[in-house]
């Protein structure tokens, strides 16, 4: 319980604090690039975040987490249970770029 806890603090650190200042960093130094990646990875950790807390209640309620199929946007890193999307809500990038998380 403590590691997911601690799981959960370290995402949310992430994208409330460390990606917002590598974001505005960026958007100083006129680079987009790095904007652009940096707001990727801020909105993964959103959703990874989530997926913690979904184990945590989990814990909490003496149950196990069911078993699903990972898909991982190639190109920013989102997460997605059971089948990729057709597009991805981050980055809108097509079905193909998933990969299953073998």
């Amino acid at each position: 319980k403590e590691n997911i806890e601690a799981a959960i603090e370290g995402e949310t650190y992430e994208y409330e604090e460390m990606y917002p200042k590598f974001i505005e960093e960026a958007q100083d130094e006129g680079n987009r690039g790095a904007v652009r990646s940096f707001d990727y990875a801020r909105q993964s950790e959103i959703v990874h975040a989530d997926r913690y807390k979904k184990a945590l209640e989990s814990v909490k309620s003496g149950k196990d987490l069911e078993t699903v199929d990972y898909y991982i946007c190639q190109v920013c890193g989102y997460t997605a249970e059971n089948a990729a999307p057709e597009t991805c809500p981050i980055c809108e990038a097509k079905k193909e770029s998933f990969k299953k998380i073998e």
